[in-house]
């Protein structure tokens, strides 16, 4: 069919034109989806209206889930935030007594509240729970990491999720969850010749063998390593675990009187470190577990002091 050269060059136009302007409004909804998604801390709200009344749940009907993390499947109840910018958390929530979606879902982090977004698909657990909801139940919280530090600069060590039921009238039990925030492995500056004590003497997934600097490892979800350290007669400002090239700081500074009394010359019974973490941590990139873990003592006065390595045998 001939066309005119002049209408022809006319639908050319024509076409072209709303080619463009599609570009532009695909590209306009994604840069608004983007910036009404994306957290910062000017959007932390010190304590949203939620209702007072809670809903308290048994453990195995919690409606609230968080489970993914960068794409990354995670082992209830434990986050891993890797040294990225961004950080996305994903799950699901749903009123299981009810069987209806939340109208509200808050992370509370040092103390302050940021608002869910519904909109992660998740039929997996619709078809579970059988329920007929969609992708109302899927949850992400888009945000910039920074969110997780408090004004000293500390990473929080967990999260609260609070959730609020269809009607608005209830608020569900909240569900805390651990964080483990993978940071800089510690270098400088460095104390060559430290005098540090430290002992591994609790592993609730195993047994300590403390003359070889050994952990035997059952194999149990989850991992709780505790003990004491000092360096001279101080004790630490600081100590750091390393699993497969991963940096996280412990608690450090719990009172450990029978420590001090051993001792008699130390300054301090906040001697104690404690550290909670899933096995899968432990778990390299080609499926092997790693085997050993190092830790990073540093004294009181910022000193890197030396490395202390112990070996894992898995039972």
């Amino acid at each position: 069919m001939n066309i005119n050269p002049i209408l022809r060059n006319v639908l050319n136009y024509l076409v072209a034109a709303l080619v463009i302007g599609g570009m532009f409004i695909l590209i306009d909804f994604v840069y608004d989806l983007k910036n009404q998604s994306f957290l910062t801390m000017s959007d932390a709200e010190t304590r949203p209206d939620l209702p007072i009344k809670n809903i308290k749940t048994v453990e195995w009907k919690q409606g609230i889930v968080a489970d993914v993390c960068n794409s990354k499947v995670m082992t209830i109840p434990y986050l891993i935030i890797d040294q990225t910018d961004t950080v996305e958390i994903e799950g699901w929530a749903v009123d299981i007594d009810n069987k209806t979606p939340l109208s509200e879902l808050y992370m509370e982090v040092n103390e302050n509240y940021y608002p869910a977004y519904f909109d992660v698909v998740r039929d997996d657990v619709a078809n579970l729970l059988s329920l007929d909801l969609g992708n109302k139940i899927g949850f992400s919280f888009l945000f910039d990491r920074n969110i997780l530090k408090n004004s000293q600069g500390e990473w929080a060590s967990t999260i609260n999720l609070y959730g609020v039921t269809a009607d608005g009238d209830s608020l569900l039990s909240p569900v805390e969850y651990k964080l483990l925030s993978v940071v800089d492995e510690p270098s400088e500056p460095y104390k060559q010749y430290a005098n540090v004590q430290f002992v591994v003497d609790v592993l609730s997934a195993g047994v300590v063998d403390g003359a070889n600097k050994t952990l035997l490892v059952r194999d149990e979800p989850s991992i709780s390593i505790l003990g004491w350290s000092f360096e001279g007669i101080l004790p630490l400002s600081e100590l750091y675990i390393v699993i497969n090239d991963k940096a996280f700081r412990m608690n450090y500074g719990d009172e450990r009187e029978d420590v001090k009394n051993v001792f008699g010359f130390v300054t301090s019974n906040k001697l104690g470190y404690s550290f909670d973490f899933p096995k899968s941590l432990l778990k390299k990139e080609d499926g092997t577990y790693a085997d050993y873990i190092d830790f990073i003592p540093i004294d009181a006065s910022g000193y890197v002091c030396n490395r202390i390595r112990y070996s894992i045998i898995y039972q």
